[in-house]
């Protein structure tokens, strides 16, 4: 519905309207952006009620979808439209603050690879270049979406919420990894943007290139289910063809048969980007601020502001914007291969030692009780790499390896552990020894082998 709305039936940013409309919408850059500010702010003061305001925004849209249906004066139309695609970005939003704050990473990659893999397939047909989608049939489409949606939303618990972590809860915030997420967040974003710009120039791109990211969508939830291939590393092949993409985008400025062919490459690393929510997963169950999401979206707010311009600045020269794409893309690439272990790690294991969570003899009396409980540790899993040790494993290097894996620092984890940054180092120079590795990555792989099969839903 965001997509279809945003997208395809008006003129957003540098993306072209395609569904024939009955009246004029003019563009809604500055509408966009109320929408996220908005979201940022709602989330920020209100994070609790995330679920009832979607309700009540889904029913909103819901009533203004259905007055497409009367004949009103084309202003009142428009204004409905208008009220759609502000509805549209308020709810982008709480959608990610649902997947982050209540979904199982389990849960989080089966909707993010089916559902949006479904999604983008809809999209590619709301192109209007195979099949014609008449304004008839897109009303339609917004209708049963909406009500879909509610229904979806009367499902969640309006009254479940996390936990945020306190100062007095003495949590370690892990700054590299949060840096690093965020920075792969950002390149990311930056994917989708350019590829859907690219294959804006080239007839037919849009349509391929969603069709492309449905398909390596169900690809990626395929090899997952039925021959055990983590997400998380078919994305990292995703991300590869992403940039290839874009090499064959720079070719099609000169030898235009390539044009398609880069779309379908843009279209396996958009489906990247799908995996936005599951980072904000990663860092909640590190260190669960209420700044997360609210930050994820400014990031992504940051990003569309920051192409526009680009786009603005070298529409004349496509050689030099798509090279710009082409360099950002290769360092996304990298940048996930080098997270990629402590995403597929976060994945396997559903708690780490640092989550926040609440002590489980305090039962649970009302949503207000929830703020007074103490953050505590879940056990550490890391001791079933002693196996591979050539030498006992202390309590503390188990301890480390599982920091480690967190994607903590050694400055960090000497002050969880309450120790100097040189003692850290000692520990991590005789763990790696007893291990025989050499490397963070070595260590992952070990934790990779000792790891359980894991088939959990929503925690």
């Amino acid at each position: 519905w965001q997509m279809g709305v945003i997208y395809f039936s008006g003129t957003a940013l540098s993306i072209g309207g395609r569904t024939p409309l009955p009246v004029s919408v003019q563009n809604l850059t500055l509408l966009i952006v109320t929408g996220y500010v908005s979201s940022i702010a709602f989330l920020i003061l209100l994070p609790r009620f995330v679920v009832i305001a979607e309700r009540v925004t889904a029913a909103a849209a819901l009533l203004s979808a259905l007055a497409l249906y009367l004949p009103l004066p084309p202003e009142i139309l428009a204004g409905a439209f208008y009220f759609q695609y502000f509805c549209c970005v308020f709810m982008i939003g709480f959608e990610m603050a649902i997947i982050i704050n209540l979904f199982s990473e389990e849960t989080a990659v089966r909707h993010l690879s089916v559902a949006y893999g479904v999604s983008y397939i809809i999209i590619a047909a709301l192109q209007n270049d195979v099949i014609r989608v008449p304004f008839s049939g897109f009303r339609i489409f917004m209708v049963i979406a909406l009500i879909l949606m509610l229904i979806f939303f009367f499902r969640l618990p309006a009254k479940t919420w996390p936990r945020y972590v306190k100062k007095a809860d003495g949590l370690v915030r892990p700054r590299g990894l949060c840096i690093t997420m965020y920075a792969l967040f950002v390149a990311v974003c930056f994917l989708t943007l350019f590829g859907t710009a690219v294959a804006e120039t080239t007839v037919h791109g849009v349509m391929v290139m969603s069709l492309a990211s449905g398909i390596f969508g169900g690809a990626v939830f395929l090899l997952w289910k039925r021959f055990g291939i983590s997400p998380l590393r078919s994305v990292a092949v995703l991300v590869a063809l992403g940039t290839l993409g874009f090499v064959f985008a720079i070719l099609a400025l000169y030898v235009p048969v390539f044009s398609l062919v880069s779309c379908a490459l843009m279209g396996a690393g958009i489906t990247a980007c799908w995996l936005n929510p599951f980072f904000g997963i990663v860092l909640t169950k590190r260190y669960p601020s209420r700044f997360i999401t609210p930050a994820l979206l400014l990031v992504a707010l940051g990003t569309v502001i920051i192409h526009s311009l680009l786009l603005e600045a070298f529409r004349g020269s496509p050689q030099i914007l798509y090279i710009a794409y082409l360099a950002i893309s290769v360092f996304t690439a990298i940048l996930y291969l080098v997270m990629e272990p402590v995403l597929n790690y976060s994945f396997r294991e559903q708690f780490l030692p640092g989550t926040a969570v609440t002590k489980p003899e305090e039962p649970k009396t009302s949503l207000g009780d929830e703020s007074d409980r103490p953050v505590v540790p879940v056990p550490p899993k890391a001791a079933e790499l002693a196996v591979y040790a050539v030498d006992h494993l202390s309590g503390q290097e188990i301890r480390l390896a599982e920091l480690i894996m967190q994607g903590y620092g050694n400055a960090e984890m000497a002050k969880i552990l309450h120790i100097t940054g040189n003692t850290v180092k000692g520990y991590r120079k005789t763990l790696y020894s007893k291990l025989q590795i050499h490397s963070r990555r070595e260590l992952f792989e070990l934790a990779e082998r000792t790891a359980p099969d894991r088939d959990e839903g929503v925690r």
